[in-house]
């Protein structure tokens, strides 16, 4: 019994290295894949076609789909297809994209126009097409947790020579995604957006070449970053609705780096009852009816004191001897004229 059966996926760039790798996790993991590739030779046989024969022999459940995903109209159909046959659309993951390595003034429009059809509108029209579907069914009452997962470079964050073009579009991606968390949230949809570091066929030559001790962990293997793609589209209370950019770190962790970090109020001992049953600004109870109620905070938490009493004791108007009060005071009093 995997962590996602009853599930169904949709992943692009499927053909091979990353999006080859998640889809024989997602399918490990219980999901229904379909497996989206478009057709580089016409006289050998499609590379999803290939992936989905490889999950079924290994026990999974796969589709194989040879639409482009430049063409929007196909996209669409995609969907509707999915939903049709499998009955519902759980998870989507863009990992379609091509790579031009060249500087600025070098790149014509037509390789333009080429790598931001596949890396920018096909990860819009897919989301897209898969955000009305669940704004659709969220209309008709039904329970919705889809998962986006979208697929971006450091080349985006960071800059690199020669990867101006390819760093626009990821780029794009990046914004695309924070805007997609944003307005489907309230159907119970998350985004989020990945930043791999592996040795595929796109970035050969990039990363450095695979251990030669046998056994040795491959840090940059397509293979170990398809876990975080299963965990992104897992439903679970840990998960909620968080997203953001996340990288794959260290070998054997997972470090998530969120964009957008959120300040929680860190718990420091036992609670007051009323924040346990929700109240926002529970009035402050006396220190020995606290004690006495069984709230007094002990072991380790029992030197700690509560922010506000931090912030008090930090707070230049209750210490008249700190800098940020010797500086008023200097600039309060009256300069001394110079005798002439």
């Amino acid at each position: 019994m995997g962590m996602l059966d009853g599930k169904v996926a949709i992943v692009t760039g499927a053909g091979a290295g990353l999006g080859r790798a998640h889809c024989h996790a997602l399918a490990a993991e219980g999901a229904t894949v379909v497996a989206s590739n478009r057709v580089r030779d016409a006289g050998t046989q499609p590379s999803a076609e290939i992936v989905a024969q490889e999950i079924a022999a290994a026990g999974g459940t796969a589709i194989a789909d040879t639409c482009a995903v430049e063409d929007w109209d196909a996209l669409g159909a995609l969907v509707q297809r999915t939903v049709a046959d499998l009955g519902r659309l759980d998870i989507v993951v863009n990992n379609a994209g091509i790579l031009v390595w060249d500087a600025i003034c070098d790149i014509d429009e037509a390789t333009y126009d080429e790598l931001m059809a596949i890396n920018v509108k096909g990860t819009f029209a897919l989301t897209r097409h898969a955000c009305a579907y669940w704004r659709e069914a969220a209309a008709r009452g039904e329970e919705i947790a889809g998962r986006i997962v979208n697929t971006t470079s450091g080349i985006a964050l960071f800059g690199f020579p020669r990867g101006g073009l390819y760093g626009t579009s990821k780029g794009a991606v990046v914004s695309l995604t924070k805007v997609a968390a944003m307005e489907m949230r309230p159907y119970g949809v998350t985004a989020n957006v990945i930043w791999p570091e592996a040795r595929t066929r796109m970035g050969k030559g990039i990363f450095p070449e695979a251990p030669d001790e046998p056994g040795a962990f491959d840090p940059y293997h397509p293979e170990n970053i398809s876990p975080l793609v299963v965990y992104l589209g897992l439903r679970c209370r840990r998960l909620g609705h968080r997203s953001g950019l996340l990288r794959p770190g260290r070998p054997g962790a997972a470090h998530r780096r969120l964009v957008r970090r959120r300040r929680v109020p860190q718990r420091v001992g036992p609670q007051p009852r009323a924040v346990r049953a929700g109240q926002r600004h529970p009035p402050p109870a006396p220190r020995a009816a606290s004690a006495a109620a069984g709230h007094e905070p002990s072991g380790r938490h029992a030197g700690h004191r509560s922010r506000a009493a931090r912030l008090t004791a930090l707070s230049p108007r209750r210490r008249p001897g700190c800098a940020a009060s010797r500086c008023r005071r200097r600039r309060s009093r009256p300069r001394r004229r110079a005798a002439t």
